[in-house]
């Protein structure tokens, strides 16, 4: 006996978008994702950031063919009443089924060696790219960008007022920004003490967080007292921070330069997803006001 498909509308779809109750769809099956983005291996908020809609293409751009069995245990049993596939999405899984079939997502056994050497090239790239044309003037500009689609993106101007000693930091940032970058840890221990004791921010698993600073802050202090002086102390205090640098200059590349929040993106049109992301320190909050 055949078992008779339930159906959602695409508006009932919406109201399955505030954490803790996420559903999405993926090529016309309904999916609860509320538990499985605590353990996404992409984090919470990529989930969260796309739920109540269809994310089909979303879906096959950023996972492999092995993650699709990952899908069938959260199935709702329900199916999108009016599923539809738009141009582009149809002229996007063509290309990415072609690409499968051609090989070019199979592993080649050099993609650690290559990746390796990307990153070299792009931190050669950032070092050449911090130069002395970067002035207190070019912080006042504002841009605009064109997507794939040959729209144009405004992004928001803004006016900075420095003062003379920001002014005079920013002159010079061609000559510290990376000795800054080598104790630039000492502001990231500053941020968690503030994001975990703030009662007014959401943080997944805070208790869990303050046990690991517990532990941390009692055990690295007694390990830089095992030292014999105080010289070698500050030295090995000093290149424990410095050898995280590249971390920090990484975090200014993708943290700082993002664009700017304009909505939830449409999940269901992989062109317009990929050149419109969300930075990610303000998607939950976006989920919490307008979820």
């Amino acid at each position: 006996m055949a078992v008779e498909k339930k159906y959602i509308t695409s508006e009932d779809l919406k109201k399955y978008k505030k954490p803790g109750d996420l559903w999405i769809t993926i090529q016309g099956k309904v999916y609860d994702v509320s538990e499985w983005v605590k353990r996404h291996p992409g984090g919470e908020v990529a989930i969260a950031n796309v739920a109540g809609q269809d994310v089909t293409d979303a879906f096959i751009a950023y996972h492999p063919g092995t993650a699709w069995k990952n899908l069938d245990p959260l199935f709702t049993g329900y199916h999108l009443e009016d599923y539809a596939i738009s141009d582009v999405s149809k002229d996007y899984r063509r290309l990415a089924a072609e690409f499968s079939k051609l090989g070019l997502f199979d592993k080649k056994g050099h993609v650690a060696f290559s990746a390796l050497a990307v990153v070299a090239a792009l931190f050669s790239l950032v070092v050449y790219g911090v130069s002395p044309s970067s002035s207190p003037a070019t912080a006042s500009r504002g841009s605009a960008s064109r997507d794939g689609s040959g729209r144009t993106t405004p992004t928001i101007w803004r006016n900075l007022d420095f003062d003379p000693v920001a002014r005079f930091l920013v002159s010079y940032q061609h000559w510290t920004f990376y000795p800054v970058m080598c104790v630039a840890r000492v502001n990231l221990y500053l941020q968690t003490f503030i994001l975990l004791f703030s009662p007014k921010r959401i943080v997944p698993d805070r208790a869990l967080n303050i046990v690991g600073i517990l532990v941390f802050w009692p055990r690295f202090p007694l390990l830089v007292a095992r030292l014999p002086n105080w010289p070698e102390r500050f030295v090995f205090v000093l290149t424990s921070f410095a050898v995280t640098s590249i971390q920090h200059v990484q975090f200014c590349l993708n943290h700082f330069p993002a664009n700017m929040y304009m909505g939830p993106p449409r999940a269901n049109d992989c062109c317009s997803y990929l050149a419109n992301p969300v930075p990610k320190n303000m998607v939950w909050e976006a989920v919490h006001t307008h979820g």
